[in-house]
């Protein structure tokens, strides 16, 4: 087992929040095996504050910065990616905590790894490493809700007038 017992333990307190949903690994020959991710939505306050904490984190990073040559890139790239981290990471409204399932290729126990909620997730197995893509399983995907409708204008647009 490629696991040490920190690396299980982080796993079983992660596999504790969100929400499983199955998944399945599919290698490049078509070999599938289930597996299970949890998934985290966050409210808007909860992406806020780690948008927020993502920023600041970068904003205190980038005057100590300046003490490495070249002096004035770094704290311009820290405080660059502070601004962009901050943006994408307002966005996310789903991550993936962790999972576990079974390589389709040498049948091995794999920890799935967190990151953001995008489909299909490419993951390596700790045994064969062979690569295999981390698929919703179509059964049981969750009925997400439908992306809003654009907001219509107050005022009803006139027809255009007629020409002689």
């Amino acid at each position: 087992m490629p696991y040490t017992e920190a690396q299980l333990r982080k796993h079983r307190e992660a596999m504790k929040r969100g929400e499983a949903l199955a998944v399945i690994l599919e290698t490049h020959e078509q070999q599938q095996a289930p597996g299970t991710i949890q998934l985290l939505r966050l409210s808007e306050a909860e992406r806020s504050g780690r948008a927020v904490r993502w920023l600041l984190t970068f904003f205190a990073i980038a005057p100590v910065s300046a003490i490495f040559p070249p002096h004035l890139l770094w704290p311009l790239a820290m405080t660059t990616v502070g601004v962009v981290g901050f943006f994408l990471r307002r966005g996310r409204s789903e991550i993936v905590l962790g999972g576990e399932a079974r390589c389709p290729r040498c049948q091995a126990f794999q920890l799935l790894d967190a990151g953001s909620a995008e489909f299909p997730m490419a993951h390596f197995c700790t045994e064969c490493r062979k690569r295999s893509l981390v698929r919703l399983d179509p059964a049981s995907a969750p009925s997400l809700p439908p992306p809003p409708a654009p907001s219509a204008p107050d005022a009803p647009e006139s027809p255009p007038p007629a020409s002689p």
